[in-house]
């Protein structure tokens, strides 16, 4: 074989090989640079997406070292489920949150119950029913009542400074309304019952009418009677208050004391009930010690209510966040006394039930029937329905804000 001129040239061929070895060390070396670069990217696509998988709970695969996994049907249907989920939240957290009622914990109802339970004890063996009793030698007193009987004995000591005021205003305070006809049962026990003058809620009216005609006006047997009793001194007309606010106190202490705010217009009412009438039966209850003094103790079981409930509420009061739209927290407010009127309502309704169970169990005596706790179970009764038929439009839609507001936060920290 010759080496210039003979049938193979292997300069030339070496050459060529030389040459196609040169350019594939070269592409080697961008596909490997290539490689490295895209196993970086692969490899931070892989660490996000497992976060992602992670945070999300969402059933896919975590993605592993060597492969690619992901069941993307499994993944479509796990995030129409979550957001159907969410829907469905939103929808319930909305009702939940707009009630005209709203819901109540277990918790609240057994603290309603418990408050409503003990104010009936209080209304049984502190407030009690009263009864005058006629002592030996004539001497009658009023017992029955723990707190009642507290009251019955402030000014009873005559050398006290409370018994010499009262007195001092017995003798100043006299008024034309102070009549006595014993041929129309209106007699020492029953005249203030019957006289509008005497009553510490509407009596100033009548008062000023007393004073200014001379008259004395008196409810007997359901009829409207004014006695003449002499013209009142010009002085005595001008001060009217003076002498109406003095008699009265006068008159708290006394053995008799005072009928209850409103209780002459139980005169008027003639009404037949087992052969007598509503105006008798609530003349004996005044007799037997039904008077203010009585009404003050029977408030005691009412207040206990309003103290104990919003003691608890207090102390389990959520704070009402701040909120750049005002009808959100109006709405909030709205709700929050919504839920305490339903919880004054259900201890009203405890409590009343004790009280008619006390009134049943004792006799069916109508002095055992506390009358402020039957006035407020009413009162709670008007405002509940006040509260059942209230418009909702506006305060669902400012809740519904709220919870669409919620919603987008939890989708922003997916």
């Amino acid at each position: 074989i010759m080496k210039n001129n003979g049938i193979i040239n292997f300069n030339a061929e070496f050459e060529e090989i030389e040459q196609e070895y040169t350019d594939l060390s070269v592409k080697l070396k961008q596909d490997s640079k290539l490689s490295q670069e895209n196993s970086v990217d692969i490899e931070n696509i892989k660490k996000q997406a497992n976060e992602l998988i992670e945070k999300c709970s969402i059933p896919v695969k975590k993605l592993s070292a060597n492969k690619l996994e992901i069941d993307w049907d499994a993944l479509d249907k796990s995030i129409s489920i979550d957001f159907a989920t969410m829907r469905e939240n939103a929808d319930k957290s909305s009702k939940k949150d707009a009630n005209k009622v709203p819901a109540m914990s277990t918790q609240d109802y057994i603290v309603c119950t418990v408050i409503g339970f003990s104010a009936t004890l209080i209304d049984i063996f502190l407030v009690g029913t009263p009864k005058r009793i006629k002592l030996p030698g004539g001497k009658e007193v009023v017992e029955g009542s723990a707190l009642t009987g507290i009251f019955r004995k402030l000014g009873q000591n005559e050398n006290g400074i409370i018994h010499k005021f009262y007195t001092f205003l017995e003798d100043i305070c006299k008024v034309p309304y102070d009549v006595v006809d014993m041929k129309n049962d209106i007699m020492p026990k029953n005249h203030r019952l019957k006289s509008p003058g005497h009553d510490p809620l509407y009596g100033l009216i009548f008062a000023i009418f007393d004073f200014v005609f001379g008259t004395g006006t008196m409810i007997n047997n359901g009829v409207i009677k004014i006695y003449q009793v002499g013209s009142q001194s010009i002085s005595k007309k001008l001060l009217t208050v003076f002498y109406y606010l003095g008699h009265l106190i006068s008159d708290i202490l006394t053995p008799m004391g005072l009928p209850i705010p409103g209780g002459f217009l139980t005169q008027i009412l003639e009404l037949d009930i087992n052969d007598t009438t509503l105006a008798k039966i609530f003349e004996k209850m005044y007799i037997n010690g039904y008077d203010l003094r009585h009404f003050v103790s029977m408030t005691s079981s009412v207040a206990f209510q309003k103290l104990a409930l919003n003691l608890y509420l207090n102390h389990n009061k959520t704070q009402i966040e701040h909120n750049d739209l005002k009808s959100i927290t109006e709405a909030e407010r709205i709700q929050e006394k919504a839920k305490k009127q339903k919880m004054l309502f259900i201890t009203s309704s405890v409590a009343a039930t004790g009280n008619a169970v006390k009134f049943l169990i004792g006799g069916k005596t109508p002095e055992a029937i506390n009358l402020p706790q039957w006035i407020d179970i009413v009162m709670q009764s008007i405002k509940m329905i006040k509260a059942a038929t209230r418009n909702m439009t506006y305060e669902r839609l400012a809740i519904n804000r709220k919870t669409i507001d919620a919603m987008w936060q939890e989708l922003l920290k997916i």
